[in-house]
């Protein structure tokens, strides 16, 4: 193919955007019907999470009772509990949901690269990327909270990216309530919340860091509010601090024989390491991450 043919390719696709998004986003909805309807059967963390989120939901069961020793923090099960009360109970109707969470992905996906590279190009390849990935797909189509800590993400960086558009106070407020959701959700996330805070520092000028104070206390607020809510075991957890709690407790500065929060967060986010996980290897993960989000991201914004 030479230069000019691949030159009216593009030209085509950019006089086209808007039909090409709309046959991304259908063969994601095809996927996603495929893997409800006719995909894999149901694993057992799934029918764990149904039975789970619809104990909560109708108030048979309580988190952190006896009757359900449960480590996992409750939100998402509350949410999927409720949904399957309103729309069916099953892996269908929770399947359905995460699908649904997993199209609002796209739509933000889409957005917050066009708002980086000025360019409807890329944001069609970034979704292109997703939408062809039919393992990242599946994740979002079983029923567990992968989409929605997504979608929380996804929301907190473009709110984070348009803070000038919105009242400053309503901005600050909404982020730190994504921030307690996304911890509240999955506790691994604290890394993510404080790469997040650094961007709403860059965005916000000096002068008005009074909002960045609002969103550390809506975080707090919240967070207080939870904690008094559920037993204290609950309280319990979410102290477990990810990553921080293990490195005070390698220097001797917590002491916690009962339970090891991180090794179960390594073991399920970071790969099949065990207890005896390195907390240097840990480290270079995230500066490996951070070095390719400078690379594929800082650098090339225009």
């Amino acid at each position: 193919m030479n230069k000019f043919t691949m030159k009216i390719n593009i030209n085509i696709i950019k006089n086209n955007t808007d039909l090409c998004l709309y046959l991304i986003l259908m063969v994601y909805i095809f996927q996603c019907i495929i893997y409800i309807l006719f995909g894999s059967t149901l694993w057992m963390d799934e029918g764990r999470n149904l039975i789970r989120s619809y104990w909560y939901a109708s108030s048979q069961v309580q988190p952190y009772s006896n009757f359900d020793p449960t480590w996992q923090m409750p939100i998402w099960f509350y949410l999927n509990g409720w949904w399957q009360m309103l729309f069916g109970i099953g892996h269908i109707s929770s399947r359905s949901f995460s699908s649904i969470l997993g199209f609002i992905n796209l739509l933000f996906l889409y957005k917050i690269v066009n708002l980086f590279y000025r360019n409807k190009i890329y944001g069609l390849l970034a979704v292109s990327i997703f939408v062809l990935s039919p393992h990242a797909v599946w994740q979002f189509t079983t029923s567990s909270p992968h989409a929605l800590v997504s979608l929380i993400n996804l929301l907190a960086f473009f709110l984070i990216f348009n803070l000038n558009k919105y009242s400053h106070w309503f901005s600050s407020t909404v982020l730190g309530l994504f921030y307690f959701l996304l911890y509240f959700i999955r506790p691994n996330m604290i890394i993510g919340i404080f790469l997040m805070l650094i961007f709403q520092m860059l965005f916000t000028s000096p002068k008005k860091l009074k909002y960045l104070i609002t969103t550390i206390s809506v975080f707090i607020l919240f967070s207080i509010l939870i904690i008094n809510h559920f037993p204290g075991k609950f309280g319990y957890y979410t102290f477990q601090i990810p990553f921080i709690t293990e490195m005070l407790r390698n220097i001797g500065l917590y002491d916690d024989p009962h339970y090891n929060f991180l090794n179960s967060v390594y073991h399920s986010v970071l790969g099949h390491w065990g207890a005896g996980a390195d907390i240097e290897l840990l480290s270079s993960k995230i500066l490996g991450l951070i070095r390719a989000f400078i690379a594929c991201v800082v650098i090339p914004y225009p």
